[in-house]
């Protein structure tokens, strides 16, 4: 009876602590600057004849930046549905908090199976962020996701990666990232970063919860419990690879 309500008393002490995490140590405390890493992403938007899209691009170089594919997909098939190049800008903060908008950002290349994009802007004057090895890189890890959500400002939440059994059995997310964030509209190619500031991957989308065809498959969203997913930092290193020595 006294072993019970030892335990009793941890867990509450656990539930009531925000210092308390899933595996029962103290949640590791950010060592980047929360603030300056929005110098780091933008919104990146696309316009031909009144028809428009945007998505979170973040800068890799000086010149560099990487962004959702299916973003640049829609640039492109818009410009010649149009018959009219689609001009791409990015907005992002500064270091004084203002607003800067960069305009004739063009499209290098696009990943579609991975879902990345790499965009070209000389000198756009953001803050570019360091990738981090796979190796260093484990379920449970406590991340946080900078997007531009709606184009608005940049936006922090933060989640835990997840594996593949969260997608169900038959699931075709191999090689993806997975992690418990939830995205909203213009999340698309925001940087999943972990506890030292550095790039994990991106997020790309979102599995809504919940389908019944998901129920049969045991899936995790019959719970009511979205995730997202996109590319890993190597998928990332492997697209930059042609344009950064």
């Amino acid at each position: 009876m006294r072993l019970f309500s030892l335990l009793v008393a941890f867990c509450l002490s656990c539930i009531s602590t925000p210092l308390c995490s899933a595996r029962g140590s103290l949640v590791k405390e950010k060592t980047f600057d929360q603030h300056g890493l929005t110098q780091s992403v933008g919104v990146a938007s696309y316009e031909a004849k009144g028809i428009g899209g945007l998505a979170t691009g973040f800068a890799v170089s000086s010149d560099l930046l990487v962004t959702a594919g299916h973003f640049c997909a829609m640039v492109q098939d818009v410009s010649l549905k149009t018959h009219s190049p689609a001009t791409i800008s990015i907005a992002y903060i500064d270091k004084d908090d203002k607003t800067k908008e960069l305009t004739g950002a063009t499209v290098l290349t696009v990943d579609p199976y991975n879902d990345l994009c790499v965009i070209f802007s000389p000198k756009h004057g953001m803050i570019p962020l360091q990738m981090e090895k796979a190796s260093n890189v484990r379920r449970l890890d406590r991340v946080h996701v900078l997007g531009t959500p709606y184009g608005i400002y940049p936006t922090m939440i933060d989640c835990y990666l997840i594996d593949k059994s969260y997608a169900g059995e038959d699931s075709d997310l191999t090689g993806r990232l997975l992690s418990s964030c939830t995205a909203f509209h213009g999340f698309s190619g925001s940087p999943v970063i972990n506890e030292n500031g550095k790039v994990v991957g991106t997020i790309n989308g979102t599995f809504a919860p919940p389908t019944d065809e998901a129920d049969k498959k045991h899936d995790m969203r019959v719970y009511g419990i979205p995730f997202s997913f996109g590319a890993t930092a190597e998928q990332i290193l492997k697209i930059l690879h042609p344009f950064i020595a």
